[in-house]
């Protein structure tokens, strides 16, 4: 036993702020700034092209397309999306959801966008 061990266990409401404590700190203040980043940018995104009002899990293949081809039309450079698409790989790993950026077509798609050398212009 520790010196602060308690006499009961502790209750799964005790738990989350150690469970989502141990999550923050498993990235690196950066990375969570550019995950928020990416995050809000798809949150905005969303509504404009198709009739989703907030964010639904899972993502779907053919959205994750389309939010590649938005990011590249805004001249963000292959490296930003990919750091993007990052933030959404994560976001779905989490929640225990397979993983739309692994798909082929997104695969292809960024493959393009290296090979085309966009610049980041913002």
């Amino acid at each position: 036993k520790t010196a602060n061990a308690s006499s009961h266990p502790p209750s799964a409401r005790e738990l989350v702020p150690t469970l989502k404590g141990f999550l923050n700190s498993a990235l690196s203040s950066g990375t969570h700034k550019l995950y928020q980043r990416a995050s809000g940018t798809f949150t905005a995104f969303t509504p404009q092209f198709f009739s989703l009002d907030n964010l639904e899990l899972p993502i779907s293949m053919p959205l994750l397309a389309f939010f590649i081809s938005y990011l590249h039309a805004r001249k963000l450079a292959s490296s930003t999306i990919k750091s993007y698409l990052s933030a959404i790989s994560y976001l779905q790993k989490l929640e225990g959801l397979r993983d739309p950026t692994q798909a082929f077509l997104v695969n292809k798609l960024l493959r393009a966008l290296s090979r085309q050398g966009s610049c980041d212009i913002r």
